[in-house]
């Protein structure tokens, strides 16, 4: 066949060269087609002639294109090793092809499966040769295919072939028994989760240790429980991603959150979740989106939760002075986390909270003006203050005077030092309990503290072996807090509790506790006649009795241990009727309701009234007394013949003497004489009736 014709049967183009017949070099010709060839190289140098297939650049370029055209290459050619390693790269099937010599020599072998790894598969004669094998997997994991049943059984073999997908079905199924030989070819090829054995698959500690090497091997696994995947995510963050199909819960993931921080990195933050995972990590708002980090709401609530997310929040909302002062204001620690790190920023922080000066930075604490800026706010940031600064005069003076309480902080040496203790004392006396052992017991700074407030007369010892030394024992001390506050007086010692003379001055300055230490007899009686307000700590009804009889107010604060429904003893009929009819005036001060009772009215002999007194009338009475010679003189009548003022107020007595005397009879017939219905003392009592006609008798001698 003509070459023009040859080329157009190719579809290749002519070559342009006009030659003359005895210039004309076919070789070179064919070249050039062999070197633009498109189409089937096979074809192509099949059906060129034998000295076309003779030629290396020839079979070179379609070898190149297609190593199978090595079929129709020259036997010479099939015997050149370069040629052929040429070929079998482009076709691992080319060294069918080769020189039965190049397909018997191993070092050939060798260097062609290096090329093609599958071109074992025409190297019958090696493919039980461990190193032609595992060179050839090396290369191609699918030439395990053609590896003998011996070497397909060998674990390094299989194990090199396995990361190849194609090569897992050609491993022996002894090998997919081991754990090992599992375990090692799922750390590089998760395909082979569906060739071990369902045994294998079940045991969760090797899947724990596989995922870990290999999170895609989750990739090939329908089912899980939740807590396994916690263990899963608490060994290998990087697991999450492949999880999706599992739909963890918030729990499951806060949980293994727990375990492992670095799944913040895979998180899908919403704000419920966001919120459970601060609480866990606080760099969790570090991975959230930007639109969370913005919005000052969310900050607030993860600020709550934890300070440490306020760093993680947008630039505009850490550089707001106003918000971040509500996030201290709801959790101090917040400031330690501020970029408003100055004096009056802090100063601020620590009015709204007070718990703000532990995460005040310390240098700040070194400037005395500061320290006592602080101290105006709250006396706590003395807590901060160097033990220097504290130790200084002239920085306690200043401290003390802000705050008596400071000295609590003050060294050892101004807490011992009389001006300064003073100085506490005068504005807070409770801070005497924070003295040196010299000042703390001076009796001088504890008579100035009990005047400001008797109650810290507790702070004292009992007793004390030195009499220079303030206790409470000290009766003239004692007393002087009970005069400032009369409730003091229940922190006297208990020899002072049982001295009678100290007893009845307390009681005189009102201490009513000072009754509790007269527990029997008399003294009792005594109390209540001299202090009624006593009665509130008497059980003794026989006591309280004899009280009422000679003071009727007492049975005002008779309250004793009442009976078993827990009503007071003035509010018990019987115990008012026994009072009554000791002494009428008690019913003065019984309950309102008490006042127009029939039967405590009849128990009454008479009702003198202690609460009408007109001061008037005394000072009158003690005018005219001063001229009669006596009470002889009076029961003579003198009083009759004084006339003027004197005779009207002599009368008056007499009349009010005379009603003092009436009882629940001849009360009601006066109110007849008068005019009155006999029932007006059943609905005013008999107490109003006598105050009233007292009044009246004294209007009429006016």
């Amino acid at each position: 066949m003509p070459m023009s014709q040859w080329l157009k049967s190719l579809s290749m183009p002519e070559p342009e060269l006009e030659l003359e017949p005895d210039e004309l070099d076919e070789l070179e010709v064919w070249r050039a087609a062999a070197r633009e060839l498109r189409g089937s190289a096979r074809s192509w140098l099949q059906q060129a002639p034998g000295f076309v297939r003779a030629d290396r650049v020839c079979v070179e370029c379609a070898v190149q294109k297609d190593g199978l055209a090595l079929e129709w290459a020259d036997g010479k050619l099939k015997a050149d090793e370069s040629l052929v390693l040429s070929a079998v790269r482009k076709g691992a099937f080319a060294l069918a092809h080769a020189a039965a010599r190049l397909r018997s020599d191993r070092r050939f072998v060798l260097q062609a499966v290096r090329a093609n790894g599958y071109a074992l598969a025409c190297a019958q004669k090696f493919q039980n040769d461990r190193e032609v094998v595992l060179t050839a997997v090396s290369e191609d994991g699918s030439a395990l295919e053609y590896a003998s049943e011996q070497l397909r059984r060998d674990k390094t073999v299989a194990l090199t072939a396995a990361s190849s997908d194609s090569a897992l079905e050609h491993v022996h199924s002894s090998l997919w028994r081991s754990r090992d030989f599992v375990r090692a070819v799922l750390e590089r090829n998760e395909a082979a989760w569906e060739f071990i054995g369902s045994e294998l698959q079940a045991d969760r500690s090797l899947l724990l240790e596989v995922v870990c090497l290999n999170p895609r091997v989750l990739d090939q696994i329908e089912h899980l429980d939740q807590s396994f995947l916690v263990e899963v995510l608490g060994r290998n963050a990087s697991c999450l991603q492949h999880l999706e199909k599992f739909q963890l819960s918030d729990e499951v993931l806060l949980k293994a959150l727990e375990r492992n921080k670095r799944l913040l990195e895979f998180f899908r933050f919403d704000a419920t979740l966001l919120l459970s995972a601060v609480e866990v990590a606080a760099e969790a708002f570090d991975f959230a989106p930007i639109r969370m980090k913005d919005d000052p709401d969310l900050v607030r609530e993860l600020s709550r939760k934890s300070a440490a997310t306020l760093q993680y929040a947008s630039l505009s909302l850490q550089q707001d002075e106003a918000f971040i002062l509500q996030l201290i204001e709801q959790n101090p620690a917040c400031l330690q986390f501020s970029s408003l790190v100055c004096r009056e920023f802090n100063l601020s922080a620590l009015r709204r909270n007070c718990d703000a000066r532990r995460y005040i930075a310390q240098e700040y604490w070194e400037d005395a003006s500061f320290a006592l800026e602080a101290l105006k706010i709250n006396e706590l940031a003395l807590e901060h203050v160097s033990e220097n600064m504290l130790a200084q005069k002239q920085f306690g003076f200043q401290a003390v005077g802000l705050r008596g309480s400071a000295l609590r902080f003050l060294g050892g040496n101004l807490r011992d030092n009389v001006l300064v203790v003073a100085a506490a004392a005068e504005d807070n006396p409770w801070a005497l309990r924070w003295a040196g052992p010299t000042c703390g017991g001076r009796i001088d700074l504890w008579r100035r503290a009990v005047r400001l407030d008797g109650e810290v007369l507790q702070l004292l010892p009992e007793s004390s072996e030195s009499l220079e030394s303030a206790s409470r024992d000290d009766a003239a001390l004692v007393l002087a807090a009970t005069r400032a506050t009369p409730r003091a007086f229940r922190f006297a010692s208990e020899r002072l509790l049982r001295d009678p003379a100290v007893l009845w001055e307390a009681l005189k300055l009102g201490a009513a506790e000072a009754f509790e230490a007269l527990r029997l007899g008399h003294g009792q009686l005594s109390a209540c006649l001299h202090f009624p307000q006593a009665a509130q700590a008497a059980e003794d009804e026989g006591v309280l009795l004899s009280a009422i009889a000679q003071n009727g107010a007492v049975l005002g604060f008779a309250y004793g241990r009442g009976d078993s429904r827990h009503i007071p003893l003035r509010e018990r009929r019987s115990f008012v009727a026994a009072a009554v009819a000791r002494n009428p005036a008690a019913l003065d001060h019984a309950p309102r309701s008490f006042h127009s009772d029939p039967t405590l009215l009849r128990a009454a002999p008479r009702f003198p009234t202690a609460c009408f007194d007109p001061e008037g009338l005394v000072r009158e009475l003690q005018r005219v007394a001063a001229g009669l010679s006596g009470r002889g003189a009076l029961e003579r009548g003198v009083g009759l013949t004084l006339g003027g003022s004197s005779s009207r107020v002599l009368f008056a007595v007499l009349e009010l003497a005379r009603l003092e005397q009436l009882g629940c009879d001849s009360l009601q017939k006066e109110c007849v004489l008068l005019g009155l219905p006999p029932e007006c003392l059943d609905w005013y009592g008999a107490n109003f009736l006598v105050r009233r006609l007292k009044q009246l008798a004294l209007w009429k001698e006016s």
